[in-house]
């Protein structure tokens, strides 16, 4: 596509001759500009784009996007704002691919992944090819994707949904991060459904505050939903958003909404649920998951699918890697989940105490270089329903192991404790301690497959040690 074309009506400054350049592709990354791109000179809030632009052009940039003119021997366009200038040009390069999507956003502290990996689940099951962007896996119709951010990036974005498009999907589900919001990362896209699950503390080394954390999370609901807000009735920043859009909105809850459910019955293997009046059976557990699901019932039910999703696409739903994913051998039955916040550990615990036919042993840490006020509340979560609390590390980053662990333990009270800093020892004293009818909670990791230690990024799958302990070998292996 010729610049000319590409940015045309956009207010700039040319500098050479910019108009007659063919461009290739578009990208606000220096390292992924290959031979006759554009690149971006978008500012962020912790980089300057401008500082890349001879980079890019040593890998053969043709088009150079910025604020300021450039001393570089390339042809430049000079533009008020990048951000609002790549969000046109993404849009023209991509042939408004977001048109031809069904779009479903997903938001909230907890349960983004399941949610919007239950919708694709759902849509796929009925008969709708749909992709899937999130923590876990972006998948764009043909290729599985492993994702170094919840949310991609801009250009990532249009990307990706420049291949659904081709790929001929009928829409998709991604999670949004509130990193992604406030970063304006997903541009000027806008959903035909937003979700909103909970929110509760996280990413407060970030935000700084809850108030700034959840106008974040508004965004998504007051700036990019051109359809229904399904929204969480029994949490009070659900209701808050309601108070704050115009769009039409759908509560679903337990206690309270449009759209109501109940657990029937639940064992180690599952549950029974009951949603407006109809019953289905879910691999999942937990009241947790039971909001998850009536978030995404509540999606289908908006469109008058409801009863569709409930008793052909849920009963076959596995649960999301690393989201209470259950292993079992000789009687004990060990999770291990993504739990990594007060909320989310106190959910996880609440479902298993009950199941629990012997002890309840949980073995967690806390993530250095982050939200350092959460670790004691872990503890405390924790401690109240475990027999048995293992502390170990996490990712510690740049921080001391050991000074995570004290910060934790500061909430540990009333239970019998165990600190051995080496995860993989840890998982380890946890199942030998084990006994029949007991149950292990491996919590903090979930899905992930390495672990940060200083600078170093090391493969660690925390599914991997329990079925190592097990001494359960995979049929691949």
């Amino acid at each position: 596509m010729k610049a000319k074309e590409l940015f045309d009506g956009i207010c700039g400054r040319g500098i050479g001759n910019w108009e007659d350049v063919e461009v290739r592709g578009l990208s606000d990354d220096s390292r992924r500009v290959k031979e006759g791109y554009a690149f971006f000179c978008r500012r962020g809030e912790s980089f300057d784009g401008h500082a890349y632009a001879e980079d890019a052009l040593r890998r053969k940039a043709s088009l150079i996007v910025a604020e300021k003119p450039l001393p570089l021997s390339v042809p430049q366009l000079v533009v008020p704002s990048v951000l609002s200038a790549a969000q046109l040009a993404l849009r023209r390069f991509y042939n408004h691919a977001d048109a031809y999507l069904f779009k479903v956003g997903v938001t909230g502290t907890n349960g983004k992944t399941t949610v919007s990996s239950i919708v694709r689940h759902g849509f796929e099951a009925l008969g709708y090819p749909f992709g899937l962007i999130g923590t876990v896996n972006y998948f764009d119709g043909k290729r599985w994707i492993k994702p170094k951010n919840t949310t991609p990036g801009l250009f990532q974005l249009w990307e990706i949904m420049g291949a659904m498009r081709d790929n001929g999907l009928y829409g998709f589900s991604v999670e949004v991060s509130s990193h992604a919001l406030k970063q304006r990362r997903i541009g000027d896209v806008r959903f035909d459904v937003s979700v909103f699950t909970n929110l509760s503390r996280d990413h407060l080394d970030y935000h700084k505050s809850m108030e700034d954390y959840f106008s974040s999370k508004l965004l998504l609901f007051r700036e990019h939903t051109e359809g229904f807000c399904v929204l969480n009735g029994d949490d009070n920043w659900g209701r808050r958003i309601a108070s704050e859009v115009r769009q039409p909105v759908v509560f679903y809850g337990i206690e309270s909404g449009d759209i109501r459910g109940r657990i029937v019955d639940a064992s180690l293997s599952g549950m029974v649920i009951e949603v407006d009046g109809m019953r289905a059976r879910t691999l999942l557990l937990g009241e947790h998951n039971l909001y998850n699901i009536l978030a995404a019932y509540s999606v289908f039910a908006v469109w008058g699918m409801g009863k569709e999703f409930l008793k052909e696409a849920l009963p076959e739903f596995q649960p999301v890697k690393g989201r209470l994913e259950r292993i079992e051998k000789d009687g004990i039955t060990v999770f291990v989940d993504y739990a990594h916040t007060p909320d989310a550990l106190f959910s996880v615990l609440k479902v298993l105490k009950p199941l629990a036919s012997r002890r309840l042993i949980t073995v967690f840490g806390c993530g250095g270089d982050r939200d350092k006020g959460k670790r004691p509340e872990m503890g405390r979560v924790a401690s109240l329903f475990s027999d048995v609390v293992v502390v170990t590390s996490d990712n510690p980053r740049s921080e001391d192991p050991g000074k995570i662990i004290e910060d934790i333990l500061q909430g540990i009270e009333g239970v019998e404790c165990v600190v051995i800093p080496d995860r993989r020892s840890a998982i380890f004293e946890a199942l030998s301690m084990a006994e029949r009818g007991d149950v292990i909670l491996v919590a903090g990791k979930g899905h992930e497959d390495y672990q940060i230690v200083g600078d170093r990024v090391i493969h660690f799958d925390d599914v991997e040690v329990v079925k190592e302990a097990l001494g359960i070998v995979d049929e691949a292996g």
